[in-house]
């Protein structure tokens, strides 16, 4: 089940053309559920989108569609196991290390982490010339946001392993 969840500077494509993808997540849930550490989940960060693109087709609105859902996803993920570790950080005085207070708390790995995705994707946008048709520059931002915010979570996920 993927949610509609808003991502900051993200185009989102017409309701049209995101209900008629066929994304489905089972592959590449089951691609981290068997993976050994962070860098085998990194791995298997955009395989929902790749799938989702070799059946959609190479035209470029609904391959922005596929990293944009792909994008929902993990940001479903962000949400749900962000709170997670915001709650973790202000229940495990172990978190902060030595003492409370020391170190990042969860909210900030949260919500800073999520502001440079924003700051890096919207980079992304300005690279591309304005003489280019836009449809390029939101499928980079699309991209992006899928990929970075996947990294994201799997670090969300190696802390709160940690717990």
């Amino acid at each position: 089940m993927i949610r509609q969840i808003v991502i900051c500077g993200l185009f989102l494509p017409a309701p049209a053309v995101a209900d008629a993808l066929n994304f489905d997540a089972e592959t590449m849930e089951t691609c981290l559920v068997a993976s050994d550490g962070a860098a085998e989940m990194q791995s298997c960060i955009g395989m929902a989108a790749a799938a989702c693109i070799n059946g959609e087709g190479q035209d470029i609105p609904l391959i922005t569609a596929c990293y944009a859902a792909e994008a929902r996803y993990w940001q479903e993920n962000l949400t749900e196991d962000g709170a997670h570790l915001i709650e973790t950080s202000r229940t495990a005085p172990e978190f902060y290390g030595a003492s409370p207070g020391v170190g990042l708390a969860g909210a900030d790995v949260v919500t800073q982490g999520a502001a440079y995705i924003d700051a890096v994707c919207g980079l992304t946008r300005l690279q591309w010339s304005p003489d280019m048709d836009p449809v390029y520059a939101e499928l980079s931002v699309a991209e992006c946001q899928m990929r970075m915010t996947g990294e994201h979570v799997v670090r969300i996920w190696q802390l709160l392993e940690q717990f």
